[in-house]
Order: structure tokens, then sequence, then C-alpha cells
């Protein structure tokens, strides 16, 4: 059983004689009894075990000539019901709420039309009150940052730097990132581009500080680092579009989690993944369109004595996925449809097998402001799940409506 509510308000007025205010709001209201299949559960989970959530969130923008303001926050309760508690058969209630605060300025630099920079300055709070940690957590991450873009020859070759450090509180550190892009336009339809950078993803609180019976956190996690090498190709003609990018990762210290050990995540200090993303539009007429899009993901483990001929994968990264969708449009009326292939994921404790799943949508517009659409997903109720102990629901009917005034 499922129970899903939204309800969205967006304004966009002007704002003061030159300026602009963009604001987005949402309040949710979610229930989930245990998802799917018990099969890929634990055995304690029942199907009168639940989660409850509200969510609160609001993004606000005023733009007034060459700066942009920015304030966003997000508040959301979450609410854990389950009446075996891992097997002991007593009930427990446990709440997770997270607060979450995101000021920003941006100054934006125009040297002449070919030449542009942007200079921004962002603080963020995180702070979660959960039972899993026994006490509140904070962090406090402000950021200074700075993206351009460059064109020369006439437009035809741009470059787009960016750079930024930030600290992060809790860990006492300095976070840098940084990356260089650039594209070259060959022919009208063909373009060429490359990226590389550095960035760095450090640990949240939950892979921290969870504590139950079936998943420990662990506090002696570090961040990780991700050196990164894209290289794509862009051709757009009439009807058809085409992107196909080449990738390659090596992360020092990946977080990853395992079933197998406790505590349950922990940092691998070595790993690198190569592969492929293939993306294809066909606008075949103006009531019909299809999209595909392939991606290949090779990992290799490379902690320890490990090294590439070992062929050692890193557990629960999927190598292969493949999305196949079609939209029919008639008059008020928009169809569309999509099929999904989940390569199985290998792991040292329990593997993830593969899966298919179809979703449908059909959209009816009665006026140019009022729109109403049902949509079924997992529509052949497919027993799967992303990751291990943690089932997805089977097939799920949502009805829902947009009005704009």
């Amino acid at each position: 059983e499922a129970k899903d509510l939204h309800l969205n308000f967006n304004l966009t007025t002007p704002f003061m004689t030159q300026g602009t205010l963009v604001s987005n709001n949402m309040l949710s209201y979610q229930k989930f009894n245990t998802a799917g299949s018990l099969a890929y559960g634990y055995s304690s989970l029942t199907t009168e075990d639940y989660q409850r959530t509200v969510t609160f969130s609001t993004k606000n923008q005023v733009s007034y000539g060459l700066v942009d303001v920015g304030v966003n926050y997000e508040y959301a309760p979450l609410h854990y019901h389950s009446m075996t508690n891992y097997g002991t058969k007593t009930y427990t209630d446990d709440n997770h709420k997270k607060h979450k605060l995101e000021t920003s300025v941006s100054e934006n630099l125009e040297v002449n039309d070919d030449i542009k920079f942007t200079i921004r300055e962002d603080l963020t709070f995180d702070y979660v009150d959960s039972t899993k940690f026994n006490r509140g957590k904070s962090r406090w991450e402000p950021q200074l940052s700075a993206n351009g873009s460059m064109y020369f020859l006439d437009g035809r070759l741009g470059l787009f730097p960016m750079a930024s450090i930030s600290y992060v509180s809790d860990f006492e550190a300095w976070s840098p990132e940084a990356s260089l892009g650039t594209t070259f336009v060959v022919t009208e339809p063909l373009a060429l581009s490359l990226n590389v950078g550095y960035a760095e993803n450090y640990p949240s609180f939950s892979q921290l500080y969870w504590d139950d019976p079936w998943y420990k956190g662990n506090e002696d996690l570090d961040q990780e680092r991700i050196t990164s090498a894209e290289a794509s190709l862009d051709f757009n003609y009439e009807t058809i579009s085409y992107k196909g990018t080449l990738f390659a990762r090596y992360m020092k210290d990946a977080i990853v989690g395992s079933y197998t050990t406790t505590p349950n995540v922990d940092n691998l200090s070595d790993s690198a993944y190569f592969g492929t993303e293939q993306t294809l539009d066909i606008r075949m007429n103006d009531i019909a369109w299809m999209h595909y899009s392939y991606l290949w993901n090779r990992s290799y483990d490379l902690s320890g004595d490990n090294d590439f001929d070992d062929d050692v994968r890193v557990d629960y990264v999927r190598e292969h996925s493949f999305k196949m969708g079609f939209t029919f449009k008639f008059k008020k009326l928009t169809i569309s449809n999509d099929l999904s292939y989940l390569g199985k994921t290998e792991s040292s404790g329990h593997d993830v097998p593969y899966v298919y799943l179809v979703n449908v949508n059909f959209q009816y517009d009665f006026t140019k402001n009022l729109t109403a659409y049902l949509a079924i997903d997992n529509l052949f109720d497919e027993d799967y799940y992303y990751s291990y102990g943690y089932p997805m629901p089977g097939m799920k009917i949502r009805l829902g409506g947009t009005w704009k005034f």
C-alpha cells in the first residue's frame, strides 16, 4: 500500500523595477508500507511495517541586473514503524528529521559577448536529528566558486573553466573542486567536446552515524576523491539528435556499502570506472517521437593487491542499463510509455538480479492552463530492488494534475 500526495505552488513575478522573483514551493505527504515482494527483503519484514514522510521545500531566487540571490529551505521529517524490530517481535518507532538551508549570491560579469564569468558565494547548513544517531548532527559549508565561458573562432571553439573551494565544518577540512571543458563545432550539425575534472564528496550523516541491528555507519569514513575525464560527440540534424560519450573515472576512498562486514559502509582505497553513454532522440513528426539511451559502466576494484588483470568488480555497480521510450500526441491527449532494462549487479555478498520495467503515462490537456494525468509505474508488477534489502514497489497507479494561473 502506498499513499503519495503532492501540492506545488510556483510564482514568477517582477521584482522592483528591473528584477524578477521566482519562487517554487512544494508540500508532500507519503506513506509506504513494505514495498514489493518480501522475498527480496529481510525475513523480519511484515506488510504492517511502514515509512511516513512529510516534506516541505521552498526555492526562491531574485534576479536584479547582473546579481542573483537565492534562498532555499527544506524540512523533511521521516517516521519509521516496525512491527517486529528485526525479529524480536516488539514494535519500534524511529524518527529522522532533516533541515537544510541554502543561501547564495552570484555576480555575472560580461567582458564582451564572447567572454563571461560568474562568481558565486554559497552557505549551506545541514541539520539532522535522528533516533538512529542518538543525537543531532550539523554541518556548515561555506563555498566560493567561479565559472566562465569563452568563445573563439567565431563561436566554434568554447572553453568552460570552473573552480571552487569550500569548508566542511564537521570534518574541519577544505574541499577543492575544479574542471575544464571545451567544445569544438566541426560542422553545423556535428560538435566534439572534452572535459576533465577533480571533485570531492563527503559522507552523509547516515553513512557516518546510522546505528541499528542491520546497518552500522562508520565514523571513520574519509571523503571520496574523484578524478574524471570524458569525451563526447554531438550530432543534431533536423529531427535526429544523438550524443555519444566515453568516460573514465578514478576514485580514491570511494564510499561503498557491504552486507557482509561491520560497519556496513567503508572506503574502498582505489577503484576505476570506464564506459560509454549513448542517447538518441528521433522526432518522426509532430505527433510521435522516440528516445533511446544505453549506459555501459565497467568497474574495477583496485584495492589491496588487485590490479586491472584481476578484473575484480566494485560491489553493486550496475554495468548495463538501457531505456527505450515512445511518445504519441493526438490533439489534447499525450500517451508516453517506456521500457527499461536494469542489468544485474555483482557483490561479494548478495547479487542484484536484472529486471525489465514498463511504465505508461496518459496526459490530457483540458485547457492551456489545466492538465490531468494518469501514470502506471511497473505495469507488469515486477519484483525487484536496486539495493539488497530494499524491495521496490510493485505496480503503482498515480493520478494528478497541474493548474497554472
